[in-house]
């Protein structure tokens, strides 16, 4: 009777212990930023969270175009929405890539202010939005929201978005 009643006791144990292990390993707090960049786009897109920034009020979303067909980028619609506001496209742009910098441990990005109006397969653009500053005041560190960023494929207007979380610099 007593090896039953441990072994009941040892199960129990393991039964809640591994609870516990599945809550903590599911959730997270973020502590002021620790959670790493990320940007994810769909149908095509790709997005670049190691080259995207917010610096000021202005929002960098660099991305790659790999889709089959050329599209066609609406230049006056897009937006990323937060839970402190809406940041509302400037436009999309040309973006040059330079060589490995080892201090910031990434490639030197420059974002022209040339115009991209269309896409093919390989393109790198950066998608700029401006906000305001009570949204880049209220997000801790970090703008966090969804952006899109909208295009014209055999003239059906599409959409591509998802989740974005940027440090703020």
């Amino acid at each position: 009777m007593s090896k039953v009643f441990t072994t009941i006791i040892v199960i129990a144990i393991i039964v809640v212990l591994g609870i516990i292990g599945w809550y903590f390993s599911t959730s997270y707090v973020d502590m002021g930023g620790l959670l790493p960049p990320k940007v994810e786009l769909s149908n095509s897109f790709r997005g670049d969270p190691t080259s995207s920034l917010v610096q000021g009020t202005t929002a960098n979303i660099v991305f790659t175009y790999s889709g089959v067909r050329a599209i066609d980028i609406v230049t006056n619609k897009g937006e990323i929405v937060t839970t402190t506001g809406n940041c509302n496209l400037k436009g999309i742009y040309e973006v040059e890539f330079g060589t490995f910098n080892s201090e910031t441990g990434k490639k030197d990005v420059t974002f022209t202010n040339t115009p991209k109006t269309n896409l093919t397969n390989g393109d790198k653009a950066v998608a700029s939005f401006s906000c305001t500053e009570n949204i880049i005041k209220n997000m801790d560190r970090q703008l966090e929201g969804e952006v899109t960023i909208y295009y014209n494929s055999n003239n059906i207007e599409m959409s591509s978005n998802g989740p974005i979380r940027l440090n703020i610099e």
